[in-house]
């Protein structure tokens, strides 16, 4: 994650199909015209009910529609360009990936992207999902992972998460705690040396069961891929650390034999667990510094296991 965190919302049991939101304070405005259009030009059909299912107050705005035909469709407005361009990349690049919403169509007016993507099946998943799920969570995180790319990026990962680190700890001076902010500078000063010779894949960044879709005890989809961005893989097992494997120790292990079976290469544990602990600090003081009191809580107690955990390895 870089200055701006990943988002999310907490929606236990309910259904959810496209993902997750950040709060900025805005409500989510009407399904426009423009929108209504992009659901005509794309499928067919004139909208017969329009439901949002998103809360107030998020940078994307999603919305079931549901058509005469009996085929439900999402709509998915993004406030930030900068996610929605990235959303649209992810599902243009990886449309080979099984288990992701299918691209339907989409438009930007200059203020907001909209995307139109298909319906999946299933049931936002939480930190109780089976065995089953979870190797076969890792298994598409393997997948993902060994997507080709195209030539690497002119600055190396180590040069990258340089001056990511050098902000982090800058930004977060007049919000952690002075020892902390002292042992991390130790810790995470050293976090680029780990990554030398590391190479670029793509990642999905806020790979949590919440993005999960769970159906008859199987995983059927996975969703929100607005922070998706080619980084080193390692990163996608920064937020699952403190917020699932920490609360749950048993499910690392299924998780973990389906991504190698599925050919994934862990990276060392030391370096899973620096990246866990940069992805709570920049959390942390995002939620902080923006009176987002959701988003600073879960920032401040995956920092605080990531502290734990550094401090004993």
């Amino acid at each position: 994650m870089d200055s701006q965190p990943d988002s999310e919302s907490v929606n236990h049991g309910r259904e959810f199909q496209l993902g997750s939101v950040a709060h900025v304070n805005r409500p989510c405005e009407a399904l426009t015209s423009r929108d209504v259009q992009l659901v005509q030009q794309t499928v067919g059909e004139t909208p017969a009910e329009v439901e949002r299912i998103t809360t107030s107050g998020g940078t994307a705005c999603i919305w079931k529609v549901s058509l005469p035909s009996g085929q439900e469709v999402y709509v998915k407005r993004h406030r930030l360009r900068d996610q929605g361009r990235r959303e649209l990349g992810a599902y243009e690049l990886l449309a080979p990936l099984p288990k992701m919403p299918r691209l339907l169509g989409t438009h930007d007016d200059g203020a907001a992207s909209t995307l139109a993507l298909s319906r999946l099946l299933g049931t936002q998943g939480n930190e109780h999902v089976s065995t089953t799920v979870l190797w076969e969570a890792g298994a598409w995180l393997a997948a993902l992972h060994q997507v080709p790319v195209e030539p690497e990026d002119s600055m190396t990962l180590a040069g990258a998460y340089a001056r990511r680190i050098e902000r982090a700890l800058s930004d977060a001076k007049d919000i952690i705690r002075h020892h902390e902010l002292s042992n991390l500078t130790t810790w995470l000063t050293g976090l680029p040396d780990a990554l030398h010779g590391a190479r670029r894949c793509w990642t999905h960044r806020d790979y949590v069961p919440r993005n999960w879709l769970v159906h008859e005890g199987s995983l059927e989809g996975v969703i929100d891929f607005e922070h998706a961005r080619l980084d080193v893989a390692a990163v996608d097992f920064a937020r699952i650390e403190t917020e699932l494997w920490v609360r749950e120790p048993d499910s690392a292990t299924a998780f973990l034999e389906g991504y190698e079976a599925a050919g994934g290469e862990l990276a060392p544990r030391g370096l899973r667990l620096g990246l866990a602990a940069l992805d709570a600090l920049v959390t942390h003081t995002w939620g902080v510094r923006h009176h987002d009191r959701t988003r600073a809580k879960l920032g401040r107690e995956a920092l605080e296991h990531s502290l734990a955990r550094l401090s004993r390895a």
